[in-house]
C-alpha cells in the first residue's frame, strides 16, 4: 500500500516569507488555493513556518500575494490548454477509427 504525498502546484520565496500553491480537486474541477507562511528558526534551532507577520512585513507579503496571483493565473491557463489538448487527442482517436 502506498502514500500519495500532496506536493504543492509551486512555492514562491520573498526571504523568510512564503507563499505556498496548492491544486485542489473538486466535482466542478480543479481550483487552487495559496497558503502565505513565514519561516524562523525555533529554540531547538529547528525552521519551522508560522503563519503571523511583523508590521514591517506586510508590504512584502502583499508583493508576494500579487505573484502568486499571477501565478495562479498562469497555472490555471496552463490547465486549460491541457484540457484542450486532451479533447483535440480524443478527437483525432475518434477520426482515425
Amino acid at each position: 500500500m502506498s502514500v500519495e504525498t500532496n506536493k504543492p502546484a509551486d512555492t514562491i520565496r520573498d526571504g523568510v516569507l512564503k507563499a505556498t500553491i496548492w491544486k485542489n480537486e473538486s466535482e466542478k474541477g480543479s481550483f487552487y488555493s495559496v497558503n502565505f507562511t513565514r519561516t524562523y528558526k525555533d529554540k531547538e534551532d529547528k525552521l519551522q513556518d508560522g503563519d503571523s507577520f511583523t508590521g514591517a512585513e506586510l508590504l512584502r507579503l502583499s508583493h508576494l500575494a500579487a505573484k502568486a496571483y499571477d501565478r495562479v493565473g498562469i497555472l490555471r491557463s496552463k490547465d486549460k490548454l491541457e484540457v484542450e489538448a486532451a479533447k483535440l487527442d480524443e478527437l483525432e482517436e475518434q477520426t482515425q477509427s
